[in-house]
């Protein structure tokens, strides 16, 4: 019989404290105490994030975890773009990284959607479950040009098929903040919002991946092409969060992609 949901939570969060302390100590290797740990550690193998428990991911390629420092200061840009009830698409949620501060910045009236094509979907789930988001909405698929089906790149696996859709047909109104995070597939992803960009009123905060691009026939030209059509401005994010102006053809980095204002880049 399953748990009810509250205390499934209690019972997660009580379990990754223990394995906190125990993991490690002595403790852990008295006889008893061993053989109930070993049960419980890879199930709740995991660490707080500003705030948030997040559990380690077990995939066929391999384990995918984080830390606190780990993009931090691109998290605090995504999570400074977002007030209270608005909506918020995580394009390639992973396990949650960005998903669980979005519901946490957009608050209960705010509506945030997590779309992840790979297996990762499933820790993703546990992660949102364990934090209390409960309405956040999960979509294990990939995001494109058009609704329908699509490559994806998953790390260094050869590219893998999934059910697409685009942004532009999924929501009835634009989202105020998108996080892209996508391998190389970034460029169908823009096109597949420009009814959302000529609203400009959505910010985007991206991952550009040009070598990648090229496995899917694209050229990250053809994003600044988009935005310059739509009015918007390009800037790098540091590790630190500073914003530095730039465009989205260049090396490999974070960009924030925000409607142009004569007061510049959001603060």
């Amino acid at each position: 019989m399953p748990l009810p949901p509250r205390l499934k939570v209690a019972v997660d969060r009580t379990m990754i404290s223990m394995r906190s302390v125990f993991g490690g100590s002595i403790v852990s290797d008295i006889p008893g105490v061993k053989a109930v740990y070993r049960r419980f550690r890879n199930s709740y193998d995991g660490q707080y994030i500003d705030g948030h428990l997040m559990l380690t991911a077990e995939t066929e390629l391999g384990d995918i975890s984080y830390n606190e420092n780990y993009e931090r200061g691109p998290r605090s840009v995504f999570t400074s773009l977002i007030a209270s009830g608005d909506t918020v698409a995580d394009v390639g949620a992973s396990t949650g990284l960005y998903t669980l501060p979005a519901a946490s910045a957009a608050g209960p009236e705010g509506e945030v959607v997590a779309f992840e094509p790979s297996d990762r979907v499933e820790t993703l789930a546990r992660n949102l479950e364990v934090n209390g988001y409960e309405d956040v909405r999960i979509e294990n698929c990939a995001v494109s040009d058009s609704a329908g089906e699509t490559e994806f790149i998953e790390r260094k696996e050869p590219r893998q098929r999934s059910r697409s859709v685009s942004l532009d047909e999924y929501f009835e109104r634009p989202p105020d903040v998108v996080k892209i995070d996508v391998e190389g597939h970034e460029v169908s992803i823009l096109h597949g919002m420009r009814e959302t960009l000529a609203q400009r009123i959505t910010d985007v905060l991206c991952e550009t991946h040009p070598e990648k691009c090229a496995v899917f026939g694209d050229d990250l030209t053809d994003i600044d092409d988009i935005l310059s059509e739509f009015g918007y401005e390009v800037y790098a994010v540091s590790d630190d969060g500073e914003l530095t102006p730039t465009t989205a053809s260049g090396d490999k980095q974070r960009c924030l992609f925000t409607p142009a204002s004569d007061t510049g880049p959001p603060e």
